[in-house]
């Protein structure tokens, strides 16, 4: 459980923790003992999770949402997508 302390994050032990807006989970082998798949499951539990098919989709949207322009490319031969959403 996350509180908040005089405008910082705390966790219940009384340590400061990080706030993100956004994640990005790359190369996860979930077949893998090291890849402690079920903690990663029981974190993104927790949030909105959008499969990488539909990001651009996703980023196409928020744009049109908020009035904004995005680029949005694909490099490394598919296996890095990059979206940049600006202000009109």
């Amino acid at each position: 459980m996350i509180g908040q302390e005089k405008g910082r994050a705390v966790s219940d032990a009384g340590e400061p923790t990080r706030q993100y807006r956004s994640v990005f989970i790359s190369d996860v082998h979930l077949g893998t003992r090291a890849s402690q798949a079920i903690a990663l499951l029981d974190f993104l539990a927790h949030y909105t999770v959008y499969p990488r098919a539909d990001l651009e989709a996703v980023v196409e949207e928020a744009a049109r949402r908020h009035g904004l322009t995005y680029e949005f490319r694909r490099l490394h031969r598919g296996y890095t997508e990059y979206a940049v959403l600006r202000r009109a």
